[in-house]
């Protein structure tokens, strides 16, 4: 039951991707054949693009932390025992955790301040709605690699003789 609801929550996630992408160059290509036209542009698409951005690069970063395949430097990984290697894996991914729990505590309360604000983006969509995906999706990608960093530890302690 677990694994078909992850499999749901990966297909949202995809699926929200691909539908910021689309969206992102069917606006951007009307702003472009509206201008080249000589009709009025979309006064409000600048920002929405903007904004669209924005959640593709928070979306993009969810499916690559939910494959555990971000930019990582693993030199030292190299050059590490074998023995070695899964405590420093655990190592960086309860870092990566602690940094993405981090931002997203900073996150939160950024948006929380544009709420207080109460400006608008665009259309009359409030900014801090725009803004919310930050500490959500650091907040999962926090957990992710929480949950990364624990399944570590059990491959490491199953690799080590007991005493």
């Amino acid at each position: 039951m677990l694994n078909g609801f992850v499999r749901v929550l990966h297909w949202l996630e995809n699926g929200l991707l691909l539908s910021l992408i689309l969206g992102a160059v069917v606006l951007a290509t009307t702003q472009i054949i509206l201008r080249n036209s000589g009709a009025d542009a979309l006064l409000w698409a600048d920002q929405a693009l903007n904004i669209l951005v924005l959640w593709i690069a928070m979306a993009g970063a969810l499916v690559a932390s939910r494959e555990n395949n971000h930019i990582s430097i693993d030199l030292v990984q190299h050059y590490l025992p074998p023995r070695w290697l899964n405590t420093v894996t655990s190592l960086t991914q309860f870092a990566t955790a602690a940094a993405c729990g981090v931002a997203a505590w900073y996150g939160y309360h950024f948006v929380r301040e544009e709420m207080d604000y109460g400006d608008v983006a665009f259309l009359q969509v409030p900014i801090w709605l725009c803004e919310a995906i930050i500490p959500f999706a650091l907040c999962v990608i926090g957990l992710r690699y929480l949950v990364f960093g624990l399944q570590s530890v059990v491959a490491a302690a199953a690799d080590t003789p007991s005493a």
